[in-house]
């Protein structure tokens, strides 16, 4: 990868860190994104990002995930619906 397209990855990345960290404090959640790559795997802070963004609870989601199977998430009924 060039050297310029990398800067505009990692700027990119940061952006949407800032986006969704702010919407994970005005939710008032505990967790905040470090690195967006990796800390929404679990499917954990990815759903806190959903709910703080659309107002909806995310349902079926293991807080605790234990198996990679636990670490799946789909998407949540009627989302496709609400065009989120």
């Amino acid at each position: 990868m060039k050297k310029a397209s990398l800067k505009y990855s990692c700027k990119t990345l940061q952006i949407y860190t800032d986006w969704a960290n702010q919407y994970l404090e005005r939710g008032r959640f505990k967790r905040h994104i470090q690195d967006l790559q990796t800390d929404v795997s679990d499917g954990v802070l990815l759903a806190d990002v959903i709910e703080a963004v659309t107002g909806s609870k995310v349902l079926e989601v293991t807080r605790k995930p234990k198996t990679s199977a636990q670490m799946t998430m789909c998407s949540p009924p009627g989302l496709e619906e609400r065009r989120v």
